[in-house]
């Protein structure tokens, strides 16, 4: 019976430690981080992490590192980036961020994250804009004073102008409620390789191809994914007389010029308001 008695007030007594710990000031539960939701980045008609914790911006004694992997942050339409984001803050351990990316001349999401560490970050749901931020493990440090999250990020297809990133990240000390907490915001601005239109010319302009050209009747016209699914195609002869029309999707387009006079036609080719041509010539 006392065996049974000692056993019991050592349970209790075990049971305590571990009570008044998990509430002492800067401990650490891991994976507890609560699931943030969407519109936390800072971005025009959002809040940054002060919306939920206490502090100024960019007052702590830390500071946030943004490296998006865009060499010189001119993206080149298209292409897939590598982001890196560190937060640092000395004697703390407990983290977390959120990013979008928009177009400046909207405010809405462009291009396409993708998650590359599914531990760490997460895609955060939204209706309008995409986000992407820590996991509830994610916000575990290994290494007390910092913490570093990876993704990739794709280019729109084409130029949208300039763009901005916006970063909220957070320094907690883990106290259980949102005072003693630091919130470091930073905005990275995107330029792009190519002005407006001009990049989406030049890939429409490798977007199809004529052949064989000069051909006496069946003429092949070869789109490639540069383009998108419904591009219309108008063929001119040398009056300028509409002489076929056809939307053309992305593979082989065969066409059926014997009963055509020989001559010189144009093939018009529009896609997303721009237009390129392409001479033929047909020989009897």
């Amino acid at each position: 019976m006392r065996d049974r008695t000692y056993l019991t007030f050592f349970a209790i007594g075990i049971a305590v430690i571990i009570i008044h710990s998990s509430f002492q000031p800067g401990s650490h539960a891991l994976c507890d981080a609560p699931l943030l939701g969407s519109a936390h980045s800072g971005a025009p008609g959002e809040v940054n992490c002060t919306g939920c914790h206490s502090g100024t911006i960019n007052t702590g004694p830390g500071s946030v590192l943004v490296d998006l992997g865009v060499p010189g942050n001119v993206y080149t339409p298209g292409l897939t980036y590598t982001a890196t984001i560190t937060i640092y803050d000395t004697g703390l351990n407990k983290f977390g961020f959120q990013v979008t990316i928009l177009e400046d001349s909207t405010n809405t999401s462009t291009g396409a994250f993708a998650i590359t560490d599914a531990v760490n970050t997460r895609l955060i749901p939204d209706v309008t804009r995409e986000y992407v931020g820590n996991t509830p493990c994610g916000a575990d440090a290994d290494s007390i004073g910092e913490l570093t999250w990876t993704f990739d990020w794709q280019a729109p297809a084409t130029s949208e102008g300039t763009l901005t990133a916006y970063i909220s990240a957070l320094a907690t000390n883990h106290n259980h409620n949102t005072s003693g907490d630091n919130t470091y915001t930073q905005t990275v601005s995107l330029t792009p390789e190519f002005p407006a239109g001009i990049y989406g010319l030049s890939m429409l302009k490798k977007g199809f191809r004529v052949y064989p050209n000069p051909a006496s009747g069946q003429v092949t016209i070869g789109i490639t994914q540069s383009v998108s699914k419904f591009a219309r195609l108008k063929i001119q002869d040398v009056l300028g007389k509409t002489v076929m029309e056809v939307t053309g999707e992305t593979g082989l387009l065969n066409l059926d010029f014997s009963e055509y006079p020989a001559g010189i036609y144009t093939i018009s080719m529009k896609d997303n308001g721009l237009i390129t041509t392409e001479k033929l010539i047909i020989q009897k």
